[in-house]
């Protein structure tokens, strides 16, 4: 529910900016309204400057005015039809927050939540199953685990310490070298496996960090077929970067890519 809010008001703020777009095409638009005649051969435009004043012909040397004209008309439509809408999410998000069909599992007792199964969660206590769910780490040479991230959670290499502290000072859900089956029953441990929270969604991250090993490059496209033959391909649920000679991880668009892909800016 907290990522619908989100969303509303999101759309809030976009309205807004479309409002104060159309209200600077307003100030100083030229007085009128804009009739259009579709001849047979010439389009004609006309305008009348008040609504008691009859049309009269654009003409050629004054055609500047039909965009300027048509432009205010369309603004004007469109500020009331934002108005209207912002009012009506307005109305929804007070609706919502006072009927939240996820507060009545928040609500029960532990002993009762235990009794029943949800049919939905609100965003803290999902993200907190999700995270019980995937759990089971990769078990494979832990002491080449030597960078210490935010969360005191031990990485392998320094650009996914860097990650993983994108991934928390974000504020998204996520899990190192979690214990992925895929449908063919083969296992594999994804760098990171997110959580996108206004859909519920699950994102893998693998990060390639030694591309310049053939044999690196060839284990790195067999386990992204495997990925795809399980539903999991870049687009969908899977994200890739990678760094080479030359060709250095960059911290600030990864930064960046990851806000747009997560909806970080989203309003709280």
């Amino acid at each position: 529910m907290n990522s619908l809010l989100r969303e509303l008001q999101h759309r809030i703020a976009r309205l807004n900016q479309a409002k104060e777009f159309c209200m600077k095409h307003l100030d100083g638009a030229p007085e009128g309204r804009l009739r259009i005649d579709l001849g047979r051969e010439k389009t004609r435009y006309y305008v009348n400057t008040t609504p008691s004043s009859s049309y009269r012909y654009i003409r050629q040397d004054d055609l500047e005015l039909v965009p300027k004209l048509a432009q205010k008309t369309y603004c004007e439509k469109v500020i009331r039809k934002i108005e209207s809408e912002i009012r009506a999410i307005e109305n929804l998000c007070s609706l919502l927050e006072k009927n939240s069909a996820e507060e009545v599992y928040s609500s029960l007792s532990p002993t009762r939540q235990a009794l029943v199964k949800p049919a939905l969660l609100d965003d803290d206590l999902y993200v907190q199953r999700w995270l019980e769910k995937n759990s089971e780490s990769n078990p494979y040479h832990p002491e080449g685990k030597t960078y210490r991230t935010h969360q005191g959670q031990m990485v392998r290499s320094k650009t996914e310490l860097m990650q993983a502290n994108v991934y928390d000072e974000l504020g998204i859900p996520y899990l190192y070298e979690s214990r992925l089956v895929l449908k063919d029953g083969s296992v594999f441990y994804p760098d990171f496996t997110t959580l996108h929270v206004p859909t519920r969604t699950t994102i893998y991250h693998e990060h390639m960090g030694l591309l310049d090993d053939p044999e690196y490059r060839r284990q790195a496209m067999v386990k992204i077929d495997a990925y795809k033959r399980s539903g999991i391909f870049v687009g969908k649920n899977l994200i890739l970067t990678a760094e080479a000679n030359g060709s250095p991880f960059d911290l600030e668009l990864f930064r960046s890519t990851i806000r747009e892909i997560f909806w970080c800016d989203l309003p709280s």
